[in-house]
Formats: structure tokens, sequence, C-alpha cells
């Protein structure tokens, strides 16, 4: 099962060295996102999404895509979203019930992933899953550089729930279709 994942010549490419950038990355968004200054926090977060869009583009590009770096590139996405969705819990009430969406849509993902890769398949992004990262970034992003009334951030924040249950059972019924035909 790790063979797959960790093939020779596949595990330090550039762009899975920008995935663990992106996981150095998340505990220095969280001090500067609590301790200020918040700007700093901003940049990072942009910083962390410029190289999330890189490194898929390089891989792509210059064929380095790896199983390894198929599971990084979202770790990364996820733990970073995650870690943003519990900042923002302390000013925005309603991204607690996101950040537990977003952890059932994980927890899915993970079993049925797991369940693919037994049977010798390591699944990548699919589109509606970069819609929704994309979507959440771009929240958090806006409620963190705007000033955006409870009422509209709300709206925001459901859009994203809304969007995150979509990508739920999109992923379900593609796991569900790749291990149905691998068996």
């Amino acid at each position: 099962m790790f063979e797959k994942v960790f093939q020779k010549g596949q595990v330090f490419t550039v762009p899975n060295l920008l995935s663990l950038f992106r996981l150095i990355l998340i505990p220095f968004i969280v001090v500067y996102y609590f301790t200020g200054p918040q700007t700093v926090a901003i940049v990072l977060i942009a910083v962390s999404a410029f190289t999330d869009v890189i490194d898929g583009r390089i891989a792509r590009r210059f064929h380095m895509i790896s199983n390894l770096g198929k599971i990084l590139d979202p770790l990364a996405d996820k733990l970073t979203e995650g870690a943003l969705l519990v900042c923002l819990a302390f000013r925005y009430k309603l991204m607690i019930v996101l950040f537990f969406t977003m952890a059932l849509k994980e927890f899915f993902m993970v079993v049925l992933g797991m369940q693919a890769v037994k049977q010798g398949t390591v699944i990548s992004a699919q589109w509606f899953g970069k819609v929704y990262t994309v979507l959440v970034y771009a929240t958090v992003l806006a409620l963190l550089i705007f000033k955006i009334p409870h009422v509209f951030a709300n709206l925001m924040i459901c859009v994203c729930i809304g969007v995150a249950v979509f990508t739920m059972i999109m992923y379900i019924g593609y796991y569900h279709k790749i291990i149905r035909t691998e068996n």
C-alpha cells in the first residue's frame, strides 16, 4: 500500500515541497491571527493559497504528479482551512457549523480514500473540491480584510456550508463509483 504512495524519485519534488511549506505556514498563520499584526496572517494565507495553485500547475506541466502529492496537497488544504475556520469561529459563531461540516466531509473522504488506496488507487482532487477550497479561501480572506456586517458574513458562511455539503455528496458518489469499479 505505502509503496504506491512513496515511490522512489517522487517524494522530494517541487510540488510536494510546496505542500510541505504550506503545512509549515499553518502555525504561523494562527499565531499572527491571534497576536497580530493580522496583516501578516493575511499575507501568509495569500502565500499559502498562491503556492497551492502553483504546486498543482507545476505538477501537471512538468509531469511531477505523484501519489504522495495527491495526499499532501489536500492535507495541506484541509489543515489550513480547518485552522482558519477555528480562528474565525471566535468572531463568527456560524464558522463552527462550517468547521464540523468540513470535518464530516473529510471523514468520509479519508474513509473512502483509504478503501481506494487499499485497492491500489490514489484519487486526486476533483473540480468540485477545488471550487469548495477556492470559495473557503475567498470567504476567509474577505472576512479578514473587509469589515463585513454579520448578516452578510453569515450568508457567506452559509454558502460555504452548502457547497461543503454538495462537495461531500459528490465525493461520496465519486469514491463509491471508483471503489465499486475496482472490485
